[in-house]
């Protein structure tokens, strides 16, 4: 892609997972690891590289890291998931902060309570092991997730393609 020398480039770190659930002291090492990895570590890599390979201060970049209510509220049985999307906003918060171009930006989207898989997933956990199960199962009782194609074509327009602040947290509200 680089190669192609785009006028503009967008990375969307939007991998994520909340295995393992389970209260901090009843999750295994190998659990954690895994879960960090994913939600954490790899967009950070991710980041890293978009950085070294478009450095053309010619091109417009974004890097958009998706991120959760989470980063901000503890969900008792999802410490690794709050943590690490905590941690994506300081990753949003550090690159704004290292590439102060007017022709970069990064920012964080708390989509909201969006229709997934994980969402279906969350609401079937016990409650021993997702003490917040009942969160997620209202969501859904009470119509509440926003389809994902919705949100997909706002978070588009609003943030891959208009005017946004560099290191700013964006909710869905928002946009």
């Amino acid at each position: 892609v680089a190669a192609a020398r785009p006028e503009r480039i967008c990375l969307f770190n939007n991998a994520a997972t909340l295995e393992p659930v389970g209260v901090l002291g009843d999750v295994d090492a190998a659990g954690i690891t895994r879960s960090l990895a994913v939600n954490l570590l790899a967009p950070i890599a991710l980041a890293n590289l978009f950085c070294r390979t478009f450095d053309d201060d010619t091109v417009d970049r974004r890097i958009i890291n998706v991120s959760s209510g989470a980063a901000q509220s503890t969900l008792p049985g999802e410490s690794l998931y709050c943590i690490a999307k905590a941690g994506l906003e300081m990753l949003t918060r550090s690159l704004a902060a290292e590439h102060a171009s007017p022709r970069f930006r990064a920012m964080t989207l708390r989509p909201g309570v969006i229709d997934t898989p994980m969402q279906a997933f969350a609401r079937t956990r016990p409650r021993t092991a997702l003490p917040s199960v009942d969160l997620f199962k209202d969501f859904h009782a009470q119509r509440q997730l926003v389809p994902p194609d919705i949100v997909a074509r706002k978070v588009v327009d609003r943030l891959a393609f208009a005017d946004v602040e560099n290191g700013r947290t964006y909710s869905y509200a928002e946009l």
